[in-house]
């Protein structure tokens, strides 16, 4: 199956934003190519691990952002979230129980080459106009310490096993090695 890019087109120009979408992107070429291989199961289930437990991490924080700067586009943008959330968890339950069959890798084919390319291209682009309006300094997304004194939880009880990659202070790059090294 082909992998996605994330072209120029949809960068925001913000560039936690964007680095964050480059690594979703990354863990999704991942798990395409896990499974196209004939790969160990655990190489597919560790992908569609992380990059739940990723997804999760990066709406909180761009919801976070929003929530700080009164965004007014919160609540559609936290539905969209919550929408994309419940499909990446409904394929990683069925691929638990029956592998990632050649329908399930379509569907997260489409749900990337549809959904995330349109989430991006509209949502995140409109949000991060607003966030360079509304912020005097280089607009950033909240880092992991920042949603943990927020009291934002952003790992659900599934994430028990990837939990640990979140603890301590962490810049944005040093938790891309962790995620990547896991």
């Amino acid at each position: 199956m082909k992998t996605i890019e994330l072209t120029k087109d949809l960068l925001t120009g913000i560039r936690d934003i964007d680095d964050q979408h480059r690594e979703i992107f990354d863990w999704f070429n991942t798990l395409i190519k896990s499974a196209d291989a004939p790969a160990d199961h655990r190489d597919v289930k560790r992908a569609l691990v992380f990059l739940t437990g990723y997804v999760g991490f990066h709406f909180a924080a761009e919801e976070l952002a929003m929530d700080i700067f009164g965004y007014d586009g919160l609540d559609r943008h936290r539905q969209q979230h919550h929408y994309f959330r419940n499909l990446i968890l409904d394929i990683r339950k069925k691929a638990g129980e029956v592998g990632l069959t050649e329908d399930l890798r379509g569907k997260l084919h489409r749900m990337l080459g549809e959904w995330v390319v349109h989430h991006i291209g509209t949502e995140d682009k409109a949000l991060a106009a607003f966030l360079v309006r509304n912020d005097a300094e280089e607009p950033s997304l909240p880092t992991v310490d920042d949603l943990r004194s927020a009291g934002t939880e952003w790992l659900d009880p599934d994430h028990v096993e990837i939990k640990p990659i979140f603890d301590g202070e962490l810049s944005q790059t040093e938790l891309k090695i962790r995620l990547k090294n896991r």
